[in-house]
């Protein structure tokens, strides 16, 4: 069925799990291809008591332009506090989710803060809408996820427990 399966996307798609990672420390990564090299920065999930900052926003589908005053805001915030731990999406990224051009605009937007603050996507939808194999593609759940699946999951960041559920079904 078009309309659940939708079309795969083209190109290639890279998973990188990272293990050790020393809790709250600050890392810098650079990926390299055959055309650019990209260099960003992110945190480390915290330790269990220690303080910190997470974003959590959304439904910004048909919106691109407050979308992206949405993110200028939180980069004007960033320059004056620390980089948030996390970001949260609440879904519908895109209007319509079989859409390469509108997923290609979504990270065109939000690409400033995925180089340096690690994405948890909730699955809207609209995100389902033509198809959800782009957000299946797109976006994996955390490797202690149990659930089996990338559009409902939970994760432990610090002492907060976030619990991501996909309800378009």
């Amino acid at each position: 069925d078009p309309l659940l399966v939708g079309i795969a996307p083209e190109g290639f798609f890279h998973e990188v799990v990272l293990e050790d990672l020393q809790p709250g420390a600050h890392y810098t990564y650079t990926i390299t291809s055959a055309s650019e090299q990209r260099t960003g920065h992110f945190m480390a999930p915290p330790a269990y008591d220690d303080s910190f900052s997470f974003l959590v926003f959304g439904d910004s589908r048909t919106g691109h332009d407050a979308h992206r005053e949405v993110i200028d805001g939180i980069l004007a915030y960033m320059d004056t506090r620390e980089t948030p731990a996390l970001m949260i999406n609440t879904g519908d990224m895109t209007m319509t989710g079989g859409s390469e051009e509108e997923w290609g605009l979504f990270f065109e937007i939000e690409s400033p803060l995925l180089s340096d603050i690690p994405l948890l996507p909730t699955f809207g939808n609209h995100d389902f809408i033509l198809g959800r194999t782009y957000f299946e593609a797109l976006f994996k759940a955390p490797p202690t996820n149990e659930s089996g699946s990338d559009r409902y999951y939970s994760a432990d960041i610090g002492d907060v427990h976030v619990a991501v559920l996909d309800l378009s079904s």
